[in-house]
Parts: structure tokens; C-alpha cells; sequence
């Protein structure tokens, strides 16, 4: 059962991981200058029975202004800053991206 799990684990991180990297080339190639990565509110304790499932959810929302904007219902995480990322880097991501099977 462990290893069942630790394998959906891992498919759901790379998962994650792939679509992250997809909408910041993504917001790169748009000419943004930021990313900012947000998550679901949490609900407030009690409000609804507990459950068995969980989820994971992000949201990414690029912008050309540093500080992150306050959409309603997520929860600000972190931002990635673009300025900086190169065309070469960009066409090393890609190249990698190409060599998974």
C-alpha cells in the first residue's frame, strides 16, 4: 500500500512540477515580468466535516508588478521573478523538456 502511495505521490508532483514550469515559460515568452503562485483559502475549522481526500491546487497569476495582487478566495505563496531569466536558459529548459520520454 505504501508503494502505491509514494507512486501517486510522485505523479502528482511531477505533475505539479511540468505545469508550473509550462506557465512561467509561458508568462516569459508573454513578457511578464513575475509569477506569482497562489493557493486555495483555507476554509475555517469546523465549517465542514473531515475528510478522507485531500487536494492540492496552485494558481499562478503573471503580472508585471512585483507585489503580488489579492485575489479573492487564494492564498498568496511565493512569486518568481522573469527579469532575469535568459533566452538561453529558456532553450536549455526546453531542449530538456523535449528529451523526456
Amino acid at each position: 500500500m505504501t508503494d502505491l502511495l509514494d507512486g501517486a505521490m510522485e505523479s502528482l508532483i511531477t505533475e505539479m512540477h511540468q505545469q508550473l514550469e509550462r506557465e512561467l515559460l509561458g508568462a516569459w515568452r508573454a513578457g511578464y515580468d513575475y509569477v506569482h503562485v497562489y493557493s486555495d483559502t483555507l476554509t475555517t475549522r469546523g465549517s465542514t466535516p473531515p475528510s478522507k481526500t485531500f487536494r492540492l491546487r496552485q494558481y499562478v497569476l503573471p503580472t508585471n508588478s512585483e507585489r503580488p495582487p489579492t485575489p479573492h478566495g487564494r492564498q498568496y505563496a511565493y512569486t518568481y521573478d522573469l527579469r532575469n531569466v535568459s533566452a538561453f536558459t529558456v532553450e536549455q529548459i526546453q531542449a530538456a523538456q523535449c528529451e523526456v520520454p
